[in-house]
């Protein structure tokens, strides 16, 4: 539940749910350099919170934190319209959040997801004179070609912001959606591919983790390699068969380079038991510490030589962060995407025209025991 109001209504507000978001809210406050509240919404992983906790007694300077519950996520076989229902409650509780917060204008309203429907009506509900959004990945890109032009945006569909599937529930409750901001900032790792592509109402406010990187120690390792697992299997984006060959394959051909030790990094999405096993099959030391990889990175006593990904926006931050490690992506075969393959063909173009230093690694056949 939210926290007791206790603070004015002149402070800019940022919204955040994800660990990356928040660390990018720390960013931005950084470079904005004015007090703000803090609203932190639910995420759907549910280890998120407890990672932002540990970011937020770490770093970041708040007036206030208020706490919101992430939108439900019912049984999947639960009625649509009890889902409804439970969605019309939700949202009833964020005009409450909304009025909480005051109405009076702030000078920015920061926020971390485009997609995300609760960050949405809070932005929505709320007087400001800029919004700003922050990176929540290289999902960035997408949103800024949704605002210059929903018809040729990747995925369209991710930024359908309605919240009902019943037309009892759209009756009743009203469908409502969030309306698109007048104008958005980009806080962003990602302006010199955006350069030239916003909206003309929009902006660009670049930047590349300056807060984050002070004092960050150097030392890199000869040979080792993180490979950055994905939640490809968990999300039935491919084939838990067709992810672990693709896995095994990457590893093979990184060690016929003579690369390791390999480190994997599962995805916070990722089933423990399966990235267990998918380690043990490819003879990698399994690491997993809940942080975002990327602080992960800053805080190793010993950096890798190599960060090797599927296709993860850590490809992006972590060269944000050091334009001197050599990052990989292991090359997907046809067939490999069975779903949301728009998505994540526009997140490797992201990947490939944000780093032109970008390896590309052609699976080697492996074993699948």
């Amino acid at each position: 539940m939210a926290e007791p109001d206790r603070g004015g209504e002149d402070a800019d507000i940022v919204i955040a749910s994800s660990p990356l978001q928040y660390m990018n809210a720390v960013e931005q406050r950084a470079s904005a350099g004015r007090p703000a509240d803090l609203v932190l919404i639910g995420d759907r992983h549910a280890a998120a919170g407890s990672t932002i906790e540990a970011l937020l007694a770490r770093k970041g300077s708040w007036r206030r934190v208020v706490r919101h519950p992430r939108r439900p996520r019912p049984p999947r076989l639960a009625p649509r319209l009890v889902k409804d229902a439970l969605d019309a409650a939700h949202r009833a509780s964020l005009e409450r959040l909304a009025r909480r917060l005051g109405s009076g204008r702030r000078r920015q309203v920061v926020f971390g997801d485009y997609r995300n429907v609760s960050q949405r009506v809070l932005v929505d509900r709320l007087a400001f004179d800029e919004a700003v959004l922050l990176d929540d990945g290289s999902v960035t890109p997408q949103a800024a070609a949704w605002r210059a032009d929903p018809l040729r945006a990747p995925e369209p569909g991710q930024f359908d912001l309605g919240w009902f599937r019943t037309a009892l529930a759209r009756s009743v409750f009203g469908e409502r959606p969030p309306s698109e901001p007048p104008s958005v900032t980009f806080f962003t790792i990602y302006g010199p591919i955006l350069s030239g592509r916003l909206a003309p109402q929009d902006r660009l406010a670049p930047h590349g983790y300056e807060a984050w990187r002070s004092g960050a120690g150097t030392a890199r390792s000869r040979g080792e390699v993180w490979l950055l697992g994905a939640d490809h299997a968990q999300a039935g984006i491919c084939s838990q068969e067709d992810y672990k060959r693709l896995v095994l394959g990457a590893v093979e051909a990184l060690r016929l380079e003579g690369r390791g030790p390999i480190v994997y990094r599962p995805h916070r999405g990722e089933s423990a038991a399966k990235a267990r096993a998918l380690a043990e099959a490819g003879g990698m030391r399994l690491v997993r510490t809940g942080a975002p990889v990327e602080l992960d990175y800053l805080d190793a006593a010993e950096r890798p030589a190599s960060v090797v990904v599927v296709a993860s926006s850590a490809a992006d931050t972590l060269a944000a962060l050091d334009p001197e490690l050599e990052i990989g992506r292991i090359a997907l075969p046809s067939g490999y995407l069975r779903r949301r393959a728009e998505h994540i063909s526009a997140v490797i173009a992201a990947h490939d025209a944000f780093n032109p230093r970008l390896r590309v690694i052609t699976p080697a056949v492996a074993s699948d025991s």
